[in-house]
């Protein structure tokens, strides 16, 4: 149980991000938008960045229980490094999407202030999941271990 750098928990990271991404704003969204649009901009804007917030947070508690299942946790900390660079990466390929999709559109991107605030949100939401994971032992014992152990008895 060490403090370790794992490419393989920012891959999951980044793999949850993107499904729980379409689903939350391509499948979610699109349902209530009728409802959303009777509302102010500020409130659908909150609601936006509440969205964002519940998502992520989601998303670093199961990469973090993942990463603890396999590996275990000393820290609560052990496991942020990993969850804050799937976060950026994320953060990144939306961003680079977005820009894409204005350029094709024809559209004005968003501003830069708002790529930065959702640059910090991915990150702080992210680890702050991580952080609500309580440290523990590996509940799994990999499959290497599991075949010696038994060709031993």
């Amino acid at each position: 149980m060490n403090s370790t750098f794992s490419w393989r928990t920012v891959g999951v990271f980044v793999l949850l991000d993107a499904v729980t991404y379409l689903l939350a704003y391509w499948v979610l969204l699109p349902l209530v938008s009728g409802w959303l649009a009777a509302w102010p901009e500020v409130v659908q804007v909150g609601f936006g960045h509440v969205l964002t917030a519940v998502r992520l947070v989601l998303v670093g508690i199961l990469v973090a229980r993942g990463y603890r299942s396999r590996h275990g946790l000393e820290r609560r900390t052990d496991v942020t490094g990993s969850v804050a660079v799937g976060a950026v990466l994320s953060a990144i390929g939306a961003v680079g999407l977005t820009l894409a999709s204005t350029a094709m559109m024809d559209v004005a991107p968003p501003d830069v202030a708002s790529m930065g605030i959702g640059l910090v949100e991915w990150v702080a939401f992210g680890c702050l999941g991580a952080l609500l994971v309580e440290p523990g032992g590996a509940e799994r014992v990999p499959l290497r271990f599991h075949d010696e152990a038994n060709s031993r008895w």
